[in-house]
């Protein structure tokens, strides 16, 4: 029997309806849980700020416990930036799950953070460019705008596209994000608000704020020596800064909190590596021991990785070098899974987050050809290509930027310099072996030679760590977040194991054991909060202008406060006299409260000499002086205790070859075979 046109039709229009019925499902369910999620950042946007202004406390008893602001500070305060994390991972998040990378939750996040970071950046700089620079709940509003255009993309995107999360995603798997993060931001709340900016701190925060006023994070050579960072392979960290400047304001913790995102998305590199191994499952209680190494590697980055004598920043290097490595991990992953389009991402991310990626992306490449079979020939040629693209387009950007009215990259920390830092080399610091295997958790150090137990990527990684360790150990002149990678490239190389029977359960004890041993050993010798360069800056008025707007001449004579206090290179710096970074005294001088009380003046040139100053320096833009001597005295002669950790304290020879060069028998100079390899007949 024929059907009428009736049933024909009732057939037809529930076929027609099914596609937006399916959109609208992918719509409206992850629309809820990203509202609910961004509500206490929407809610409680000054949090962070209010917070901030509290630094007094960490002068008052222990700066770690202080009850009469508790819910501020260990309650609001994480809670802000957990939901400040998801709302700039938000747009990603929904593109990748569009663009089908949401096999796992881990996947999801990487792809999702790296994904924001592209769409993030192009729209926050056009925005600039044309003049619109929204901030607080404007700028939350922008972000939740962009996360509702995704998801449009989302629910246009076709059925087959959109992948399932394989197992769902378990409570358990979630608290292992959001927890760690409450925790962390709880635990380290003075680091995060209160601490005084150490140089390359306020250089970080500096750089991040250009891009509140201009589309490139790059300054005008009128700034003078601060122009010279970041350049390409070093800028992205300033896109996420500057997001969180907008959202908090211009307060330190703004270039502090990035840390905790980066940080989070390193651990879903880590363990989307990790589950890139066919048939592994990363369970939760080994996802917990894999947070317990990086626990370790924020107490080292927190406190230790620094080139400041009294303390480090978690701004730079920490927030920098994280990045990098969530980049450089996720680029590993997608290489695992022979994806091309996430490795291509994640490679260009990784070249410009630090100059180092030339050198990991070269060894990972090397690994893979020497130890996989079959070689991944087409996997291969396609990461080599985009090697050599990206080298030339280093090349080329630069010039471009000459022929338009924007400002040059910088060139402090390029690739080219690579060469140079083995113009002197040392052999016999065996300090450097606990670089390499306290700030993991210790077991992922130990376990690199557990060659056997290793698959071929466990193997790649570590020839990877292995060989970038050894890169930096002979130099003679390094930091200690130089060897950061090495150590924590090895968290992947352990859970990857497949962790069955006896084996597996040795493994884990070890792992607990070993990394809550690493966090003991990871503690500073002195947990005080550093604010005497708060309260220097503050005794500053600047009354030269141009600040708030970003104008290099606001930067140009910062050389002039080191006729007030010593440079960090100076003999008598930390021990018998106060030293620090221009860079630091400008913030601070530039955020001093109402009713701050000035010892030193600097004005613009040719201005009129305040009364009762004393003129100490000048230059062909401005005039410093001082108002009263016995402040000054009191600030240069300060003495303060340092707060680095007592296996990571590196000296100044070794940190500074301005400082170390002919001061040590153990350095070997080869800066003549150097000269030769480049080319340089002098």
């Amino acid at each position: 029997m024929g059907m009428g046109n009736a049933e024909v039709q009732a057939i037809i229009e529930p076929s027609r309806g099914m596609p937006l019925r399916n959109g609208l499902n992918r719509l409206f369910g992850p629309a809820a849980v990203l509202l609910v999620a961004w509500a206490m950042l929407l809610i409680d946007t000054g949090a962070v700020a209010s917070a901030s202004a509290l630094y007094e406390a960490a002068e008052v008893g222990n700066p770690y416990f202080v009850p009469r602001h508790a819910v501020l500070l260990y309650v609001r305060v994480p809670l802000v930036t957990l939901s400040a994390c998801v709302l700039i991972l938000s747009p990603g998040l929904i593109l990748a799950r569009a663009l089908g990378r949401d096999q796992s939750l881990d996947r999801l996040v990487i792809y999702g953070f790296g994904l924001s970071l592209v769409v993030l950046a192009a729209l926050t700089s056009t925005l600039t460019a044309i003049g619109i620079a929204p901030s607080g709940r404007g700028f939350a509003t922008v972000l939740a705008l962009t996360s509702l255009a995704a998801l449009v993309v989302l629910a246009q995107a076709r059925s087959s596209a959109v992948g399932r999360i394989e197992e769902g995603v378990s409570p358990a798997t979630l608290a292992s994000y959001a927890v760690p993060v409450l925790i962390l931001v709880a635990a380290l709340a003075p680091k995060f608000l209160w601490e005084s900016f150490n140089g390359d701190g306020a250089h970080g925060f500096e750089a991040s704020r250009l891009l509140l006023h201009g589309p490139l994070p790059f300054w005008d050579p009128a700034a003078g020596a601060v122009s010279r960072f970041p350049g390409l392979t070093t800028m992205l960290f300033t896109f996420p800064a500057s997001w969180f400047i907008r959202l908090f304001g211009e307060v330190e913790a703004a270039v502090r909190l990035p840390f905790v995102l980066h940080l989070v998305a390193l651990y879903a590199a880590i363990c989307a590596l990790v589950r890139s191994r066919r048939g592994s499952v990363l369970v939760a209680r080994d996802r917990w021991l894999l947070w317990l190494g990086l626990a370790a590697y924020t107490l080292v980055m927190a406190f230790s990785a620094s080139y400041n004598p009294y303390h480090a920043d978690i701004a730079l290097p920490g927030a920098q070098d994280t990045l990098f490595l969530a980049c450089l991990l996720a680029f590993m992953g997608a290489f695992a899974d022979e994806d091309l389009p996430g490795l291509a991402l994640f490679l260009v991310l990784s070249a410009l987050a630090l100059p180092s990626w030339a050198v990991l992306i070269g060894l990972w490449l090397a690994a893979v050809v020497l130890l996989w079979r079959p070689i991944p020939w087409r996997t291969v040629v396609f990461a080599g290509g985009m090697c050599v693209l990206v080298v030339l387009a280093l090349a080329v950007v630069p010039r471009v930027l000459a022929r338009l009215p924007l400002p040059a990259p910088g060139v402090e920390h390029t690739s080219g310099q690579l060469l140079e830092r083995f113009q002197y080399v040392r052999l016999t610091d065996w300090q450097r072996w606990l670089f390499l295997i306290v700030p993991g958790g210790i077991l992922p150090a130990l376990y690199l030679i557990a060659w056997k137990r290793q698959d071929a990527v466990a193997r790649a990684l570590t020839i990877v760590a292995v060989g970038y360790f050894l890169f930096f150990y002979v130099q003679a002149y390094t930091s200690l977040h130089h060897f950061l990678p090495a150590a924590v490239i090895p968290m992947a190389t352990l859970w990857r194991d497949d962790l069955q029977g006896a084996g597996g359960r040795r493994l884990r004890i070890g792992a607990l054991g070993l990394g809550v041993l690493a966090v003991v050993l990871a503690l500073p010798a002195n947990s005080g909060i550093h604010l005497h360069g708060k309260h220097v800056g503050y005794s500053i008025e600047d009354r030269r202008g141009g600040y708030d707007e970003g104008e290099p001449g606001s930067f140009s004579s910062g050389h002039l406060y080191w006729t007030l206090f010593g440079r960090i290179l100076s003999d008598d710096v930390p021990d018998a006299g106060y030293g620090g970074s221009p860079l630091v005294w400008n913030y601070y001088s530039n955020h001093a409260p109402e009713n701050r009380r000035a010892a030193y003046v600097i004005t613009a040139a040719a201005s009129p000499s305040p009364p009762g100053g004393i003129l100490v320096a000048s230059d062909e833009t401005a005039d410093l002086y001082v108002l009263d001597e016995s402040v000054w005295e009191r600030d240069r002669n300060y003495v303060e205790e340092g707060s680095l950790g007592r296996l990571f304290a590196i000296p100044k020879t070794v940190l500074f070859r301005a400082a170390g060069a002919g001061a040590d028998e153990g350095v070997h100079d080869l800066s003549g075979l150097v000269r030769r390899l480049r080319g340089d007949s002098r």
